[in-house]
């Protein structure tokens, strides 16, 4: 005789003290797995402090130093953004005719996005200079994206078009760099012989 669409016979179903134990386990395991969801979504943990990502070579996580707008230090490894530029720190803008320290309030808007979280940078290959260009997480949430989003970079469009989305809603809303008068960074560099 089989019992149920298994296949199985009477004597290979499992006895009630296996049943207890499986449906136990289960239990006691969903109900951590509840209590760690709980704890993330109340803030009893930072989710950067669970090790949710592999470090692979080449990759770092850990406190981030801000050193401009596209670029971080992490551990004394520099990681300049993958596929975005934002303007230098001494970089300037125009808003109504006056000069403004459009490079300083782009590096701050990434300080201030991070705060006291721990970042993640992934490496995603070597820039034109030879550095390292990674996309970086403050937990989830990628500050390349970001940057770009709230108009403090602009897509780097010889090195990627990942974040041409974002851009475009950046200049529409006129956020950040595009609420001004500006120099596209790459440009501006060159004009300052760097």
């Amino acid at each position: 005789m089989h019992f149920g669409l298994l296949g199985l016979s009477r004597s290979a179903r499992p006895s009630r003290s296996s049943w207890r134990l499986w449906t136990g386990l289960l239990r006691y395991s969903g109900a951590a797995l509840v209590a760690i969801v709980m704890m993330l979504a109340v803030g009893y943990f930072d989710e950067t402090e669970i090790e949710f990502f592999p470090i692979r070579p080449g990759d770092a996580q850990g406190s981030a130093r801000v050193v401009d707008g596209d670029a971080l230090e992490i551990k004394g490894e520099m990681f300049f953004f993958h596929g975005i530029d934002a303007p230098d720190s001494d970089q300037t803008c125009m808003i109504d005719g006056k000069l403004w320290a459009c490079g300083q309030e782009a590096r701050q808007a990434l300080a201030q996005e991070i705060g006291d979280r721990h970042v993640r940078c992934e490496e995603r290959g070597w820039d034109q200079a030879d550095r390292i260009a990674a996309v970086c997480f403050a937990g989830f949430d990628d500050l390349n994206a970001f940057m770009v989003r709230t108009g403090w970079a602009l897509v780097y469009p010889q090195h990627s078009t990942d974040y041409i989305a974002e851009e475009h809603d950046a200049r529409a809303a006129r956020r950040g760099l595009w609420a001004s008068e500006f120099v596209e960074p790459w440009k501006w560099r060159q004009a300052q012989g760097r």
